[in-house]
């Protein structure tokens, strides 16, 4: 290769480097890999609403535009005021540290973004406000709708499909002035406990999360599911999760005599423990959304960095407990698992789907539980009494047949004994 040649290989090389834009450290919106993607591509994408860049202006979502711009008025006229000049202005400051959260280039101008935070940003507050204060709610607002709730549902915690919590807390501040009795964090968080009911936020829990700590509303969803389990359980964080590998399925664990329960008094979903051959679970609600719900989480789990892998652990370890539908037939009947779908393959096929591609990441949440549940199942006493309840202790009458034997057992001894001695 002649110098000539080679000078202009390594000056082009620095030329793109020079027009390289670096990742800013705040970022915390990506777009999900494309072999995380293709394992549930449904489970990645908005099927009613577009909030935030990545998936705005795609043709099945823009009947939605137009019921932003309506929330937008709504807003206005609540806050007694007749021009948006104020909240674009305020959303024009915003823009620079909005870009920085999203990871993937934006294919939108300067204008079109500041537009974009604009009109999500107003909808997402408007619809916040209406579920905490119904009078709000319009006579035929189409969003109430009940096919459009369930989309709106699916579409409000979807990864690539959130903005800026700050966005909504800037807007709340310009509209302050018609609310002064409500906080942002306290209707965001009554919000999602209202509409997504399993998240069960409770009073004390939301008093540990500050506006600071809110990515988006994903993110603040999945505070009030991790929050508990992380400030009151600390112990369960333990080794790197290799005792997950030897856990038996609830058939086998059954067979070993542990005692599978219902934790009813549990602080969160998480909070599994075993103690005294006892496994407590809390319930799983299985519905039509907890795939899509669950998948989400575990993406955002992945991409920041700030927090613990705990729902991916409890995926996996859930996994490990579930090897057929007779699996999910015993964690049902036991009050362990909620099942919507009404159909035990079904339930079992979507936890297995949950699991793949399930990344480990640092210290496994259930390690103390793993090595304590194989420890149990390792000792053959455990097995034997396990074995002697099933087969001779399962019912009345096999209690009356076992004790029966026994005691026909301990006359025929003593007889013989006594039978032995006089010839002594």
């Amino acid at each position: 290769m002649s110098a000539q040649s080679a000078s202009h290989s390594y000056t082009s090389v620095d030329q793109k480097l020079a027009r390289l834009s670096p990742i800013p450290f705040e970022c915390n919106l990506f777009r999900v890999q494309d072999h995380t993607r293709r394992i549930n591509v449904k489970a990645y994408e908005p099927e009613v609403i577009a909030i935030g860049p990545y998936h705005h202006g795609k043709p099945n979502l823009q009947a939605m535009e137009e019921h932003k711009l309506r929330y937008l008025l709504e807003l206005l006229i609540q806050a007694q005021e007749s021009s948006v000049e104020r909240y674009y202005m305020a959303m024009r400051a915003l823009k620079d540290r909005a870009l920085k959260c999203y990871a993937e280039p934006i294919s939108l101008t300067d204008d079109e973004f500041v537009e974009m935070m604009l009109l999500d940003g107003c909808f997402l507050l408007g619809y916040i406000l209406k579920c905490n204060i119904p009078s709000l709610v319009r006579t035929g607002d189409p969003i109430t709708f009940s096919q459009v709730r369930f989309g709106m549902v699916h579409d409000l915690l979807l990864y690539e499909n959130q903005l800026p919590f700050f966005i909504i807390v800037q807007l709340f501040s310009l509209i302050n002035v018609s609310y002064p009795q409500f906080s942002i964090m306290s209707l965001t968080q009554s919000f999602l406990a209202q509409t997504f009911g399993y998240l069960k936020i409770e009073p004390g829990v939301r008093a540990w999360m500050s506006i600071g700590d809110v990515n988006h509303l994903l993110g603040l969803a999945y505070c009030g599911l991790c929050l508990p389990f992380v400030q009151m359980v600390p112990h369960n964080v333990g080794d790197d999760g290799q005792g997950v590998q030897f856990i038996n399925c609830t058939t086998e664990l059954q067979e070993a005599g542990i005692l599978l329960k219902e934790a009813k008094e549990s602080i969160s979903f998480l909070d599994v423990r075993f103690t005294n051959g006892v496994l407590e679970i809390p319930s799983f609600v299985i519905e039509d959304l907890t795939e899509n719900f669950f998948r989400n989480l575990m993406t955002y789990e992945q991409y920041c960095p700030a927090t613990s892998p705990y729902v991916t652990d409890y995926i996996i370890f859930m996994n490990r407990l579930i090897n057929s539908s007779k699996d999910v037939e015993l964690l049902r009947r036991c009050g362990i698992i909620i099942d919507w779908f009404g159909n035990d393959v079904a339930v079992h096929a979507m936890l297995t789907n949950l699991a793949k591609n399930a990344m480990r990441m640092g210290k496994f949440s259930y390690s103390e539980v793993c090595k304590n549940l194989h420890l149990h199942c390792r000792r053959r006493r455990n097995v034997w009494m396990a074995n002697l309840r099933r087969n001779y202790l399962n019912n009345p009458w096999a209690i009356i047949s076992f004790f029966a034997a026994v005691l026909l057992l301990i006359l025929t001894f003593t007889q013989t004994v006594f039978s032995i001695l006089p010839q002594v």
